[in-house]
């Protein structure tokens, strides 16, 4: 059952001054943990705290378990929260029976969709794990869906810190300690999901698009992600990462394709990434942006295009800079449009060993740029638009670009 409350302000009303305090003057409601919100505007007044137990629900409940839920769930365009910087945050609870075996929801690794699943709020066979292994009760700690938007909030210790489901806004807010900060679903293809001024950390991942079947536009927008395992996963046809930074990262910063571990979709389908403005992924202990499949699992994509509209930028990373490492049967180009550049530099000597025990890189020396068993495009619409030191083909791979010396180009 529900365990947790808090008082919120429903309102239409903007925030007064009244007695150098700012305040809502508005209706008070109390709400639950897992309440759902549909066109309405909600405004936290105090921290959610959730604590409750998957062990101790009916079989009913454990039936309705199987779906996707959150802790604070809005729906629908009009549908909004200002949390005014207070957490959504999910108790750990020990199991009744059998032992816990996750301490903490970040370590909770498993993929919620089966084989040929591609609607998230169908039941999944694995989701009974997830909330009884991993103590994740609730899925997400703030559900967005179908144009929903929320503020100033912090999510903590779930599964999905943050779920977009078919279209919505995040704007300046945090996540940690979660499987995933920010998880991204599109499968109706009618709104774009925007993520702007976020920080995520200490997450298993602090991004995850899993937008495989909607060409609906996906923007990242000032996202920061450092200390988690991994920096962003990208899957989809029209992504752009903006004036975005991913740092120091137990694994790579930017992730651009499909494994064990994510959503695996069955068939033919596209990625598209756009890095527009300055993205910069550096410091990471793998690669600072890598497109594959993870350690050989999973389906990479189809036809793959990378598109640098701004300044990209991967230095000091253990392994590559950038690493492109997928099966040789697919299509990929990397575009380095006119006011463009792709400066990757001081990257490999460190890392790597550890991970490769785990079916991860397996070079021995990382490099700047690395191509492994694919034929790849790699397009210069200006002049000298890449900017490099150490290339390597690699397992049967062809194709590099032609680079302007980091000595030559920066400091």
């Amino acid at each position: 059952g529900k365990s947790a409350s808090v008082s919120v302000c429903l309102s239409e009303h903007e925030p007064v001054d009244e007695g150098g305090l700012d305040f809502y003057k508005c209706e008070q409601k109390v709400v639950e943990c897992g309440d759902i919100f549909t066109d309405e505007e909600i405004v936290l007044t105090h921290d959610v705290f959730c604590a409750n137990n998957y062990w101790n629900a009916t079989q009913e409940e454990k039936e309705e378990l199987d779906r996707v839920n959150a802790a604070i769930t809005l729906s629908g365009p009009s549908a909004s929260i200002d949390c005014n910087g207070y957490s959504v945050r999910q108790i750990w609870t020990a199991p009744v029976s059998p032992p816990p075996k996750h301490a903490r929801a970040r370590d909770c690794i498993v993929s919620l969709l089966g084989a040929g699943s591609n609607d998230p709020f169908e039941p999944s066979p694995t989701r009974s794990y997830m909330r009884g292994f991993c103590s994740n009760y609730y899925q997400a700690g703030i559900l967005l869906a179908d144009g929903a938007k929320a503020i100033n909030c912090k999510a903590e210790e779930f599964y999905d810190g943050f779920l977009i489901i078919n279209g919505g806004e995040l704007k300046k807010s945090e996540a940690s300690g979660n499987t995933y900060g920010v998880a991204i679903q599109d499968v109706s293809g009618l709104r774009e999901s925007i993520v702007s001024d976020v920080y995520t950390h200490d997450s298993f991942y602090g991004i995850e698009v899993r937008n495989v079947a909607s060409s609906n536009a996906v923007i990242l927008q000032e996202v920061t992600s450092r200390h988690n395992g991994g920096g962003m996963h990208l899957f989809g046809p029209n992504i752009t990462v903006k004036d975005s930074t991913t740092s120091y990262n137990r694994m790579e910063g930017i992730f651009v394709g499909s494994g064990l571990y994510f959503w695996e979709p069955q068939g033919l389908y596209t990625t598209k990434v756009h890095f527009d403005g300055q993205v910069s992924s550096h410091n990471n202990y793998r690669h600072g942006i890598w497109f594959g499949s993870f350690g050989g699992w999973g389906d990479d994509p189809e036809y793959a295009e990378f598109t640098v509209k701004g300044d990209v930028s991967t230095y000091l990373n253990g392994d590559d800079g950038l690493s492109i490492s997928s099966t040789p049967i697919h299509n990929i180009t990397f575009t380095v449009e006119e006011s463009g550049s792709l400066i990757s530099c001081k990257n490999g000597g460190g890392g790597g060993g550890f991970f490769r025990r785990w079916g991860g890189p397996r070079h021995p020396v990382g490099v700047d740029i690395r191509n492994s068993m694919n034929e790849v495009s790699f397009i210069d619409e200006g002049t000298n638009g890449y900017t490099c030191d150490t290339t390597l083909e690699w397992g049967g791979g062809q194709g590099l670009p032609e680079c302007v010396a980091c000595q030559d180009a920066c400091n």
